[in-house]
């Protein structure tokens, strides 16, 4: 999402420098230099309480990348910096320069560490907290932040007219993206197919991602107990996001806990898909409840059956609804409409 910024606003006629840690793994230091972005490499690290060689590398290189900080703004001299973690924005804070600052939140922050510590030093230097969702909005204005200083500008992605049609087999495709984790809810939709399987209602479950080795075998363990093996495909990784939606009839987004924004949810739109989603954190602002898909009671695989239930007996309901998700997608979350928000928020 930096990047699409960083894209938008060069577009738009803005010069950019970027400026990314030096541990890095190479790849976003591509996608720049394939943009044409000006990049430069610090070692930036943070104080790292359980990891305390981290904070040793930390400490050993923080008088250089200060120094290098001071003067790549000494040379580029910029009228506004954006920031994307708090805790650089805090290892900076010494040479931060006197221009203005803005915090591109897309994080929970919460608790006593963030309210007491990083929250009045960030209040002091941040001039505007530009959050992905109202929901990150509103969690900062909780935790203390003024809210003249925040304001909600919707993730965006690229959405191009289409008139592509899809048309569900007699197979119902299921799809479910993104890492393989315990709070991404895969369980609770496997829980959920659980409860609906049966000649009646043929579906394929289709999992997109990669994670942990041993929380992937329990899945799979409960899968077999549930006996849905045969109707279970685990695709691994697939950078392409076409590969992952274009044979998809609805995407199922059960985050377990407050998901900040939710793009699993917005991608499926690029290609008239529906989605099912929990109805916790910025999710709910992505899915208007039987518009353009459905929520379902947070971790409750009996409440997100029957949401699927729905879908399984009138399978072409997702065809209504995958075109109602395109054009609220096309209304409210692309690309152009977020950095048309972000330059109307220079301006101010």
């Amino acid at each position: 999402m930096a990047l699409n910024v960083m894209k938008g606003l060069k577009h738009q006629g803005y010069t950019i420098c970027c400026i990314i840690n030096g541990w890095n793994d190479g790849v976003f230091k591509e996608m720049l230099q394939g943009e044409g972005i000006d990049h430069h490499e610090i070692k930036i690290g943070s104080i790292y309480l359980r990891k305390p060689h981290w904070t040793l590398d930390t400490l050993i290189h923080y008088p250089i990348a200060l120094y290098r900080f001071f003067r790549i703004n000494q040379n580029f001299k910029p009228d506004v910096l954006f920031h994307y973690s708090y805790r650089t924005f805090l290892m900076l804070y010494p040479a931060l320069p006197g221009c203005r600052n803005y915090f591109h939140v897309h994080e929970h922050y919460r608790g006593w560490v963030y309210r007491n510590l990083a929250f009045p030093l960030l209040r002091k230097k941040v001039y505007c907290f530009a959050t992905c969702s109202e929901y990150i909005r509103d969690t900062l204005i909780a935790s203390g932040i003024e809210s003249g200083k925040v304001t909600a500008i919707h993730n965006g992605i690229e959405i191009r007219k289409t008139n592509h049609h899809r048309v569900p087999g007699k197979i119902f495709q299921i799809g479910i993206a993104g890492q393989i984790i315990p709070r991404k809810g895969h369980r609770v939709l496997i829980e959920a197919l659980g409860l609906l399987i049966s000649e009646e209602n043929k579906f394929i479950l289709n999992i997109y991602g990669n994670g942990d080795d041993d929380y992937i075998n329990e899945l799979k363990s409960r899968i077999g107990e549930l006996k849905l093996t045969k109707r279970i495909l685990w695709h691994g990784f697939l950078k392409d996001t076409h590969q992952i939606y274009s044979m998809l009839d609805l995407v199922v987004v059960p985050t377990v806990d407050e998901e900040p924004f939710g793009l699993t949810a917005l991608e499926p739109a690029q290609y008239k898909i529906p989605v099912v989603v929990s109805n916790v954190g910025g999710l709910k602002e992505i899915v208007t409840d039987g518009y353009n898909g459905y929520y379902f009671m947070n971790n409750n695989s009996r409440d997100l059956a029957e949401k699927i239930k729905l879908f399984l007996e009138d399978p072409n309901s997702s065809l209504n609804m995958g075109e109602n998700h395109y054009n609220l997608a096309l209304k409210k979350f692309t690309s152009d409409q977020m950095i048309r928000q972000f330059v109307n928020l220079l301006k101010t």
